[in-house]
């Protein structure tokens, strides 16, 4: 088979980011009223101001730019969660015991580890558990949960 079986690009929600810059504003006014309080020239505070505003403006880049390329082929399943990922992570079908289609466990975005395995959520809530053998489950959060899955068991049932 020519190409991908499945292929789904996901975004942060549209409000994620505005919500971490909003709740970051009050940190970043506190920094700066303890930093320009009088008793510091306003060159010596600079600096520590500056470092705080690039250490949330860095993630907000981050969160930004977050997205999720997951993809079905001959030769497996490939999750890559620009910009955390430089290339994608592979999962052959050889390695895949069992599918469940269910819901996150988290309550979050992004990447995450939890008790019952690697989640990788961007945005939907509903997704593929895929446990493999000798190795932990992962989630993948999708939009189409019914496709994704059953590309995943075409491609498991068309190596047999």
């Amino acid at each position: 088979m020519d190409g991908p079986r499945f292929e789904e690009r996901q975004d942060h929600p549209s409000w994620l980011l505005t919500a971490v810059g909003v709740c970051s504003l009050p940190v970043v006014a506190l920094a700066a009223i303890a930093v320009l309080d009088g008793t510091t020239s306003t060159t010596a505070a600079a600096a520590p101001l500056g470092l705080l505003v690039t250490s949330i403006a860095i993630p907000l880049a981050l969160i930004a730019r977050g997205e999720l390329l997951t993809r079905v082929d001959d030769r497996g399943l490939s999750i890559r969660y620009s910009p955390f990922h430089r290339s994608a992570r592979r999962i052959s079908f050889e390695t895949i015991e069992s599918l469940e289609r269910g819901e996150r466990r988290s309550h979050g975005y992004g990447i995450q580890w939890t008790r019952a395995g690697w989640e990788y959520v961007p945005d939907a809530t509903e997704g593929i558990w895929v446990h493999r053998r000798d190795a932990a489950s992962v989630f993948i959060g999708s939009e189409r949960p019914h496709d994704l899955e059953t590309a995943i068991r075409n491609g498991l049932h068309s190596r047999w």
